[in-house]
Parts: structure tokens; sequence; C-alpha cells
């Protein structure tokens, strides 16, 4: 496997044990690792409204895009330019989520960064392969 795609899964990897620690704290309502520095306050950003999309947390929307992200590495390579573009309007929604509320998960900061890395090393990757 080309090192390019070791590094997209490894990031994805990453992502989706982050994602998945956050779906099991919305599950079992356990207490959320997280400091609380004032501007930084996961369980704020965490329990907004924005943190639910027709009821659904968004834990378990990345969750999903990241588990489809990883089928798409491994077996349909075609699709992950356009699956990482999708990724961009959750990383839109994240980041305009946090700035309306005035607070920062850490969490969801770094599944964003993780988000913008892979979509930046896939498009690179892309137009790489398309100019061999």
């Amino acid at each position: 496997m080309e090192a390019v795609l070791k590094i997209i899964l490894l990031l994805l990897v990453v992502g989706l044990a982050i994602s998945a620690y956050l779906v099991s704290v919305s599950f079992n309502e356990s207490v959320l690792v997280c400091p609380n520095t004032g501007l930084i306050s996961c369980e704020t950003v965490l329990t907004s409204s924005f943190s639910r999309v027709f009821g659904i947390p968004l834990s378990f929307y990345a969750f999903g895009w990241f588990a489809i992200a990883i089928i798409f590495t491994l077996k349909f390579k075609r699709y992950l330019k356009v699956w990482s573009a999708l990724g961009m309007a959750g990383l839109a929604y994240s980041l305009a989520a946090m700035a309306e509320i005035g607070k920062i998960c850490i969490y969801c900061s770094t599944l964003d960064i993780l988000l913008l890395l892979n979509f930046i090393i896939v498009l690179w990757w892309f137009n790489a392969e398309n100019r061999v």
C-alpha cells in the first residue's frame, strides 16, 4: 500500500477512535474528560443545541463518516475525493457552531483538523495520481 494511503488511514483511524469515544460518552452519559478553561469547554459544546442534527448527536455522524472513509480508502478509492469534500461540510458546521457558542471543544477541534488534513492529502494524492 502506498505511503500516502497509510497516512490517510492513520488520520481516519484516529478520527474514528475520537468519535467512538464521543459516541460512548453520549450513550453512557459518562463524564467527558476535558479541561474547562473558560474558552475550552467540551461539555458546553457537546450539550449545545448545535450538537444534534435531527435529534442525533454529531458524534454519530462523525463516527459514520470516518468509518465510511476508511472503507473507501481500502476498497473504493475513486469515491474518496467526493467523500473528503463532504467532510468539509462537517468541518464548516463544526467551526460555525463553536463560533456561535463561543466555546471550543478540543475533541471537535481535533476531528476538524483531521478532516482538513485528510481533505488536503486526498486532493494532493489525486492530483499527483493524475499527473503520472
